[in-house]
């Protein structure tokens, strides 16, 4: 579980990773502009060109915002995994008389399935 949730972040990030390289994430025809921008408008004093500057810091805001809420998901899924897994362990702590475990067989593949939908939630 652990492996998979690694490799399908690191595929994220090298995804991410090519299309800036290749500059074609979020691609729209450079001519529009969005309405939604909100920006400040300057002029450069040696050729009298418009320049836009953005009012917002963008990292500003990853780092007030994206930060805390990507911590705030890998503690959920580390936190249900740990709760899957205690209550793995207490139900299979559980043995009948004569040796034979009595978990049922949906409680052994919960967890895997529980991270799987987690992962895909929260991604």
């Amino acid at each position: 579980m652990i492996w998979i949730t690694l490799f399908h972040e690191s595929w994220k990030r090298k995804q991410n990773y090519i299309a800036n390289e290749w500059l074609v994430r979020g691609f729209q025809d450079a001519t529009t502009e969005l309405n939604e921008f909100k920006h400040e408008t300057t002029i450069d004093a040696d050729t009298q060109h418009q320049w836009k500057v953005a009012t917002k810091d963008a990292y500003l805001m990853q780092m007030l915002v994206g930060v805390p809420v990507s911590l705030l998901f890998m503690t959920v899924v580390i936190g249900a995994q740990i709760g899957l897994q205690w209550i793995n362990w207490e139900t299979g702590s559980s043995h009948s008389e004569d040796g034979t475990n009595n978990v049922p067989l949906y409680l052994k593949y919960l967890p895997g399935v529980i991270n799987s939908i987690l992962i895909i939630v929260f991604g």
